[in-house]
């Protein structure tokens, strides 16, 4: 209800409702008081209310939507090239199972990670290649920062397209496939566990990955094209090739870029 205030005291209102407002104004401050003999005291007063500002809307194209991003994140995901419109790729990804391939590549002082995503017939949909950083990178922290690139990438899809499809990557080390399916809990983690090789990418990885479903990271064996056309390779195969090929023209490309921390 509405109360009007004592003609003699300032902190009093009178007892009984002169009307009511329906519904609360928006400059209504909230108070707490006590009933008194003739009168409601105000207890105490409170802020008035500071409503948040607007805050712009997120950009619905992709290129737009990474360079609003995060420094670390921008550098996983600028390098995204989209190999069909936009529309076709979450068409694609809303009807079935996906594959991504990542792998990465170490050049003395320089590193870089690729990776290039695929309908299971073998339609090429986006490819990513960036830098991997590091004081003394190794091929392990260069294949982890793939998997990271791939992991925020369908996070971003998630979050931004509601895109929920289910996807398989796979890599050609094994050992970083062994860590990644590990899933420890980045939260439950102690001092002695943050030492670990490449941890702080590895937490960045299960991070990721934990709130997604229809997921799995395998094995596939590298430099099959060693031994065999490319064309007549399984698609996991042809996939980790492209991505090899990727990552190592990335450093070619950019011989200034430093990926020291």
């Amino acid at each position: 209800g509405a109360f009007d205030q004592h003609p003699q005291l300032f902190w009093d209102y009178d007892l009984d409702p002169s009307g009511v407002d329906v519904p609360l104004p928006a400059d209504a401050v909230p108070v707490d008081c006590v009933q008194q003999q003739h009168t409601w005291r105000v207890k105490s007063n409170s802020v008035r209310w500071q409503l948040p500002p607007a805050q712009p809307d997120m950009p619905h194209e992709v290129h737009a939507y990474i360079a609003r991003l995060p420094r670390w994140e921008r550098d996983l995901l600028s390098g995204v090239e989209l190999l069909v419109p936009f529309p076709v790729l979450i068409a694609e990804l809303a009807r079935a199972q996906v594959m991504v391939a990542s792998d990465g590549s170490v050049q003395g002082p320089r590193a870089s990670f690729a990776w290039v995503l695929s309908t299971h017939q073998g339609r090429r949909l986006v490819r990513c290649s960036g830098p991997a950083y590091g004081s003394r990178p190794t091929s392990y922290r260069a294949e982890a920062y793939g998997i990271l690139s791939v992991a925020r990438w369908f996070h971003h899809l998630k979050a931004q397209w509601q895109s929920t499809n289910p996807f398989i990557l796979v890599c050609d080390n094994e050992t970083m496939v062994k860590r990644t399916n590990e899933m420890e809990d980045p939260d439950k983690a102690t001092p002695n566990s943050t030492l670990a090789s490449d941890w702080d990418v590895l937490a960045e990885i299960w991070s990721a990955l934990k709130p997604m479903q229809d997921w799995s990271v395998r094995w596939v064996k590298g430099h099959q094209d060693d031994k065999k056309p490319r064309e007549d390779l399984e698609l996991d195969a042809q996939l980790n090739c492209d991505a090899d090929a990727l990552a190592e023209r990335h450093i070619t490309d950019h011989p200034d870029h430093s990926c020291g921390i």
